[in-house]
């Protein structure tokens, strides 16, 4: 089984493409921070398909927080100097936002002083 839970903070705001088949995806990557103050996080790219693709590309950006269950797979690159480079990738089945929306003013709506409890 290839299961693999994430928490981390996008790195970057999210790119939303079609594929030649013409499915959605949408792309960002996260850095997940470890336990451990001493050790250097880890960097994964983060695919997601379909209708879940248009909900992280319209709510997501760099620095919010995200949870991510996918499954895992390691790819090979090369880089411009001609060296082989590899990425952690994960195609997302679930992307739970955990950074809270801001509200705006069309949220909160309109107070009167009566709503208010004063002691």
């Amino acid at each position: 089984m290839n299961l693999i839970i994430l928490t981390g903070n996008l790195t970057r705001d999210p790119e939303k493409y079609a594929t030649k088949e013409g499915a959605t995806v949408c792309r960002f990557a996260i850095a997940v921070h470890p336990e451990k103050k001493d050790l250097m996080p880890q960097y994964y790219n983060i695919y997601v398909f379909g209708a879940h693709a248009d909900s992280c590309e319209k709510y997501l950006a760099k620095g919010k927080k995200v949870l991510v269950i996918g499954t895992l797979r390691l790819e090979e690159f090369w880089k411009k100097d001609n060296t082989k480079g590899y990425s952690l990738n994960v195609t997302a089945s679930k992307v739970e936002f955990l950074t809270p929306r801001e509200k705006s003013e069309s949220d909160i709506g309109d107070i009167s002083p009566e709503d208010i409890p004063f002691d």
